[in-house]
């Protein structure tokens, strides 16, 4: 049986609005800022030593655990990584890899130059068209996918498809045809209520006119019969 021999190590995947930091390695592949985990240090302290020191950047990790900053009396509550992975450096070397996702902060100004990595900023776009390992592609991916800014600034745009299910909005032509009965019934409303009220005022008129004639008629019997009273008192004297 060969034995192995296995290190911790420790990677950051660093985001910055919608593209992630990646390094290039000695042997010309990009892959995340990381390095084995010292002897007197944790793998979180270890991914962000890394960042400083070979791409020049500040960050913050992401954190996952519900009680990260919690102590016990022999306890202390690691942060969470994103994910872990074990990968073959040779037949009896392998990489425990404690796997974070990190937030870009700033340059750094304790960058010791000389240890200093070729970096570049890769978009998911360049991702797809850049050489490089499949689990390095899927980890950068999945870091912008959980650290930008794109779920509640930038909603994906979703082109619109014809399909059976989906329906389409109705043109002008419907909405008038639609409402016409509702327009027309209206309309029959107010126009019963102004015939019934001409209607009215044709009888009001009539009767009206009536009363008037009624009134010629008789004023000049009435005249007459005031002219006949008044001769008769004239008439009669002392006999």
């Amino acid at each position: 049986m060969t034995e192995v021999t296995r290190h911790f190590v420790a990677n950051a995947y660093v985001v910055k609005d919608y593209s992630v930091l990646l390094i290039k390695s000695r042997n010309g592949q990009w892959i995340p800022p990381g390095g084995h985990v010292e002897m007197d240090e944790l793998p979180p302290y270890t991914a962000a030593r890394k960042c400083r020191e070979e791409a020049g950047v500040e960050i913050k990790l992401q954190e996952k655990a519900a009680g990260e900053h919690m102590k016990f009396a022999c306890t202390h509550i690691l942060l969470q990584p994103d994910h872990m992975e074990i990968h073959d450096i040779n037949e009896h070397h392998q990489h425990i890899a404690f796997i974070y996702f990190a937030h870009f902060i700033s340059g750094s100004s304790k960058t010791d130059t000389t240890k200093l990595r070729e970096t570049k900023w890769f978009t998911t776009e360049d991702l797809e068209l850049e050489i490089m390992k499949d689990s390095v592609k899927y980890f950068a991916a999945r870091a912008i996918q959980e650290l930008a800014p794109q779920a509640a600034e930038q909603p994906p745009v979703v082109e619109a498809q014809a399909s059976s299910s989906t329906p389409s909005a109705p043109d002008a032509s419907a909405i008038q045809t639609a409402a016409a009965p509702h327009k027309s019934g209206i309309a029959g409303k107010f126009k019963g209520a102004a015939d019934a009220l001409k209607d009215k005022a044709a009888d009001a008129g009539q009767k009206i006119k009536k009363i008037k004639d009624v009134g010629k008629k008789q004023k000049p019997a009435e005249v007459a019969d005031v002219s006949a009273g008044a001769s008769g008192e004239s008439g009669e004297g002392p006999v």
